[in-house]
């Protein structure tokens, strides 16, 4: 009975520390975000080896978010299911092939093929495509008492997943927003509302300015993705913060690192708002 009980402690601190970070990942996956049109139901991904070990590979799907705290700072939360109403496509999707194994410097090619249920109405269907990699080696034994488990380290990979249907809206609105410093950085704090049918991909531009208006220090620019309105917390380095009295920024669509029409058209946003507690912001299309 013993023995049985040790192999099964094994066996479950597998399943939970397989996908535990390394210190790089060996497989690579291309590209990061899949994007698939309504009328080909289907897309591709290619998986690479950069290691020196061969790795067992599984790939899957789950439903992932957004999510932020009341501070502002923005997580991914995954969940093997979406909540009721969500414009999820996890229960669509199939991978094709789901398990392999990739030798070193070998590349796979991975189809994903949607199957959506008739009469879908048009926006943006989301999910996550993750992808487990268990290097094939000798598992390290770790003994805690009277157990003894086995132990191979792996590295999970997380990508996103929009499908695309009929015609596509989106836009991006601020609420509310705050600036304050904090050391060496300023903290922009913006409610952000997304609008349409689908995600909003595009950028944020800040500027940081002193009381006289001119621009202290190199523009901020960042990439973000909207799925849904919540609290964005952005940190902006800041050369001397102590002469930073304001924050300008700007959302747009423009991405250079994506495919054209990956981000979908939307009226820029811009705003500014002073480093004083509980300051509103009013912000206005250009």
């Amino acid at each position: 009975m013993t023995g049985r009980i040790l192999r099964r402690a094994g066996l479950v601190a597998f399943a939970a520390l397989a996908l535990a970070a390394r210190d790089a990942a060996a497989v690579n996956v291309s590209p990061a975000v899949l994007y698939i049109d309504g009328h080909t139901r289907e897309g591709v991904v290619t998986l690479y080896n950069s290691g020196t070990q061969a790795e067992e590979i599984e790939v899957g799907f789950q439903w992932g978010t957004h999510v932020s705290d009341d501070v502002g700072v923005v997580r991914l939360v995954l969940a093997d299911s979406a909540p009721e109403g969500a414009p999820s496509a996890l229960s669509w999707l199939r991978a094709y092939p789901r398990r392999l194994v990739l030798a070193p410097g070998e590349s796979q090619v991975v189809r994903v093929i949607v199957r959506p249920p008739a009469g879908l109405a048009a926006g943006e269907y989301w999910a996550r495509m993750v992808v487990n990699a268990v290097p094939q080696v000798p598992a390290v034994e770790n003994t805690n008492g009277q157990a003894t488990m086995q132990l191979r380290i792996g590295t999970r990979i997380v990508g996103g997943l929009h499908y695309r249907v009929g015609r596509l809206s989106t836009s991006l609105s601020v609420e509310h927003a705050t600036a304050e410093r904090d050391g060496k950085d300023v903290h922009l704090t913006l409610d952000l509302v997304r609008g349409g049918n689908a995600a909003f991909i595009g950028r944020l531009r800040a500027r940081l300015l002193d009381a006289h208006g001119a621009v202290v220090g190199e523009e901020h620019v960042e990439p973000i993705t909207v799925y849904r309105s919540l609290r964005w917390r952005f940190t902006l380095p800041a050369a001397d913060a102590s002469r930073v009295a304001a924050v300008e920024y700007t959302f747009d669509t423009e991405r250079p690192d994506l495919p054209p029409g990956t981000a979908l058209d939307a009226d820029p946003i811009q705003g500014r708002v002073n480093l004083t507690e509980g300051a509103t912001n009013v912000a206005r299309s250009r």
